[in-house]
């Protein structure tokens, strides 16, 4: 399953520009989102009451039946002829075609320092949200488990608010000083859950960083989707995953290290991620995008 979403999940954003026109890619993209943001919410709740129902083999099987009928669905995507790839790649296969893609990005300077700003948040944010907020449920707010599934449903539901915006309106003509601004207001939004001592604060930081996290992360596959050379938008897109999923091994295992002081696991990674705005915004590449 992990193999074939390494192919899904970038092919999902690849294939966008294809079936929307691209006047609609704010649009398309934002259905995208949301459909992933409901997807979280609505999953493990039915699969929930399926199981204390049933057990876990029928929530299983209508699991399967699911990727069966989305396997349906895919068949009425409109196909499209396939882009013209350069010569050299088509020649020489697989090998070929990665060394393309990873040579067409890092030769594209604006491409690439998304690429490291991709990489250094999510490095930053996998910890906190996956290692810290449960360590900051347990030890600090006395409803425990129900204030983690809060602290999440509320970066949802921020998030979700995000990606409607987005989707309303068209991407504006320079997206570097939104990615800058948003970057930085989702540190500072981390930085404020570790160091909020009630869970009613906790949650409004959250909830205000996740509108940010929706809104930049949909802006920026339109971004990219337009930005990118048909023939090289998969490779773009799988090389945006790596970039977002590479280090969340790294993350996870420092993150265990000092999550039992879960407000400086918050601190660390807003810093990471205000700093990494502030290096965007002094580069004029970024600025300029």
């Amino acid at each position: 399953m992990g193999a074939i979403s390494a192919f899904f999940l970038p092919a999902r954003f690849a294939v966008l520009p294809s079936v929307v026109a691209d006047h609609h890619l704010e649009a398309g993209n934002a259905l995208l989102n949301l459909n992933q943001n409901a997807s979280l919410f609505l999953g493990p709740a039915l699969a929930g009451l399926l199981v204390a129902a049933t057990g876990p083999g029928p929530a299983f099987a209508v699991d399967a039946a699911a990727f069966a009928i989305a396997s349906l669905l895919l068949l009425t995507v409109p196909a499209r002829p396939a882009a013209a790839e350069p010569a050299p790649a088509r020649a020489a296969g697989l090998l070929a075609e990665i060394r393309e893609g990873l040579r067409y990005a890092w030769n594209d300077v604006g491409l690439r320092a998304v690429l490291l700003l991709v990489a250094a948040i999510n490095f930053a944010t996998t910890a906190a949200m996956s290692v810290g907020l449960p360590v900051l449920a347990h030890q600090r707010y006395a409803q425990g488990a129900a204030a983690l599934g809060s602290l999440l449903a509320a970066w949802g539901l921020g998030s979700s608010v995000g990606v409607v915006a987005a989707g309303l309106r068209r991407m504006p003509t320079r997206i570097g000083p939104l990615v800058v601004v948003t970057v930085a207001w989702s540190g500072i939004c981390v930085g404020l859950v570790g160091l909020s001592p009630s869970l009613p604060l906790a949650l409004v930081a959250t909830a205000v960083g996740g509108l940010a996290d929706g809104m930049i992360n949909t802006y920026g596959f339109v971004w990219l989707q337009r930005r990118t050379d048909e023939a090289m938008r998969g490779r773009v897109m799988s090389l945006v995953m790596m970039a977002a999923v590479g280090l969340a091994p790294v993350s996870l295992a420092l993150g265990g290290l000092i999550a039992g002081q879960p407000t400086l696991l918050f601190s660390v990674a807003a810093a990471i991620m205000v700093a990494s705005a502030a290096a965007a915004g002094l580069s004029r590449t970024v600025r300029s995008l």
